[in-house]
């Protein structure tokens, strides 16, 4: 007959240890399982939120009409900043695009169109007073120019393209 080993407390103290570290372990590894669900979980809402104002922006640039488009950008750049973008060297312009007295040339209504898309994607984003700065800010991704020099001197396709995908980035889409 063999002799099984009695158990003296420290026996059982540690086995007791032993059950609770691994139960801490299963916890343990649940709790970051969990987090990484919420994130993902998070992350996938925020995103869709992002392409949601993305979408509504580009709509909206594209429905609004001149007046009212020009008196939105005007509204949250300012006068100055508009007449600068669009290429103009005063703002009784804006004021005139903004009250239907005149209109701006393609090429201007173009870049504002651009303007109040990016205006609204920042503004619902981040909020209005970060949109002035963002447009008048060295941007790296710009090549260190500001959006607004980079759309008032280089007014092409690849250079709305490179302010726009530099909004996007800025609000995280």
């Amino acid at each position: 007959m063999t002799a099984t080993p009695k158990k003296n407390s420290a026996t059982a103290v540690l086995a007791s240890n032993d059950h609770q570290d691994h139960h801490g372990i299963k916890n343990g590894i649940k709790h970051v399982i969990y987090c990484v669900l919420y994130y993902e979980i998070g992350r996938a809402i925020v995103m869709t939120m992002i392409e949601t104002t993305k979408l509504s922006a580009y709509n909206d640039s594209i429905r609004h009409d001149v007046p009212g488009l020009v008196d939105e950008v005007r509204r949250v750049l300012g006068a100055k900043l508009v007449a600068y973008i669009a290429g103009v060297g005063e703002t009784r312009a804006v004021r005139e695009w903004a009250e239907g007295e005149r209109k701006p040339s393609p090429k201007a209504e173009q870049t504002l169109r651009l303007a109040y898309r990016i205006v609204r994607l920042i503004e619902q984003s981040e909020g209005s007073g970060v949109v002035a700065p963002w447009f008048q800010g060295m941007n790296p991704r710009l090549g260190d120019k500001s959006p607004s020099r980079v759309l008032r001197e280089e007014p092409t396709e690849q250079a709305r393209a490179a302010v726009l995908a530099a909004a996007n980035l800025f609000v995280g889409a």
